[in-house]
């Protein structure tokens, strides 16, 4: 068996215990690591399931905005025909009352616009 000197012995278990402190600080680092990965795990799934709820909310009120549009069009529709109704009981569909609608345009005493 080789001898060795006590200083070289020294040197070597100086770099021995410098590996050691390095592994010691790669496990902490990855420890660490792993630790910040299982976190941000966690918020992004967090923030998944949030969207997921936000899309199911968008979905129903996209829903609830199509059939209040389609409620106003029909009111709307319904309104036309009872006023298209109204008109033809009233009289008011005929060729003379259509004939007068412009009368106001078409006076001859109609005063003129005088410029401020």
């Amino acid at each position: 068996m080789p001898w060795i000197t006590t200083r070289r012995l020294n040197h070597l278990q100086a770099i021995a215990d410098m590996y050691a402190e390095n592994a010691r600080g790669a496990w902490k680092a990855q420890r660490s690591a792993i630790t910040n990965a299982a976190k941000i795990a966690e918020r992004f799934v967090s923030a998944d399931e949030r969207t997921r709820a936000v899309e199911k909310r968008l979905d129903r009120v996209l829903r609830a905005c199509a059939g209040y549009r389609a409620t106003i069009r029909k009111r709307d529709q319904r309104i036309r025909a009872l006023e298209a109704r109204l008109d033809d009981l009233l009289g008011l569909n005929q060729q003379g009352v259509r004939d007068g609608a412009m009368w106001q345009e078409r006076r001859t005493d109609k005063p003129k616009q005088v410029a401020p």
